[in-house]
């Protein structure tokens, strides 16, 4: 039912890759992934059924997940249609909803992402990698699109476990030592 009401966005749902833990992102996290911090407006919807858009402010994102910031609460276990409009939407399942100082924050498990024609289908490019990597730099979609990218992608994983060695240990570097 989803897939067909967004015809026109091409699927980016993959399959699982092996989980990368950069410790410049993770530092003191328990997390299983870690969370890239960002500031994106988005609308939420919740789904099936509901019309209504609120709008909200993505916070932070994972391979699997996101937590936003919004005025209304938002039921555990309720599914949601989020939308960064004309670059992706995703729909997930509301994990967490608390109220923490001025908003709700919600945590949610991202369980597909559709994105705009047009998105990048190649490798990712070695700079966004490094940011990635690094864990700043990138939008919310970005992070979004390269963490589908790596579920699938063998070439781009192995080269991101090569982007997160010093430049000294990295096999690229060594290949282009003077003999």
């Amino acid at each position: 039912m989803i897939r067909t009401m967004y015809s026109d966005m091409r699927d980016a749902s993959a399959c699982a890759a092996p989980d990368f833990k950069p410790e410049a992102v993770i530092s003191g996290e328990r997390r299983r992934e870690p969370r890239y911090p960002c500031n994106d407006a988005v609308e939420i919807r919740r789904i099936p059924g509901d019309s209504v858009r609120m709008p909200a402010r993505a916070l932070d994102v994972s391979r699997r997940g996101l937590r936003v910031a919004l005025d209304t609460q938002l039921e555990k276990g309720s599914l949601v249609e989020i939308i960064l409009p004309k670059q992706v939407v995703i729909f997930g399942e509301v994990r967490y909803c608390r109220w923490s100082s001025e908003r709700y924050h919600a945590g949610i498990r991202i369980e597909d992402a559709f994105y705009a024609l047009g998105a990048d289908a190649e490798h990712i490019h070695e700079d966004k990698l490094r940011l990635y990597a690094g864990g700043n730099g990138l939008a919310l979609r970005e992070v979004i699109a390269i963490g589908q990218h790596l579920r699938q992608c063998r070439f781009c994983n192995e080269r991101l476990s090569d982007a997160l060695l010093p430049p000294d240990q990295s096999p690229r570097h060594n290949d282009k030592l003077p003999s």
